[in-house]
């Protein structure tokens, strides 16, 4: 009887890990398989090569004309953010830095702006929700 016993236990226990070893071959199986399946599953759009669908809702030309503007006006109380930020030379440093590429980046979108009136310079979708708030739509 103790040896039926001690069977079924040993019976048990082999049943257990190899339940417990599938459970974790079948979750790392899972884990490995869930970006090849949900890159299949997954449409990919095209935002960046779409020839003349640039300017829906867009007017370039303003837009272009606004990022030059705030470009700008980066530079607008430099002078008083630096009397109030800017306590040390090294934090004037930063704060000219920064505005500098700042203006650096809203000339080049205005640039961009202006190259993409033509149909065969693609927009992706950040730079047409850019210039859509630059035109005050949002």
């Amino acid at each position: 009887m103790q040896r039926l016993i001690l069977r079924l236990k040993q019976v048990s226990v082999r049943w257990a890990i190899a339940l417990i070893l599938t459970g974790l071959i079948g979750v790392g199986w899972g884990i490995f398989m869930t970006p090849v399946v949900a890159e299949s599953l997954t449409p990919k759009a095209n935002f960046y090569n779409i020839p003349g669908k640039n300017t829906e809702n867009l007017d370039l030309q303003k837009a272009s004309d606004a990022a030059k503007n705030a470009s700008e006006k980066v530079f607008d109380q430099l002078d008083t953010t630096k009397k109030v930020v800017g306590k040390t030379e090294k934090r004037n440093e930063a704060i000219e830095n920064a505005r500098n590429i700042a203006h650096k980046n809203l000339n080049d979108q205005a640039d961009r702006a202006k190259a993409a009136e033509n149909p065969d310079v693609p927009l992706g979708p950040n730079e047409k929700l850019f210039y859509k708030g630059l035109q005050g739509e949002l």
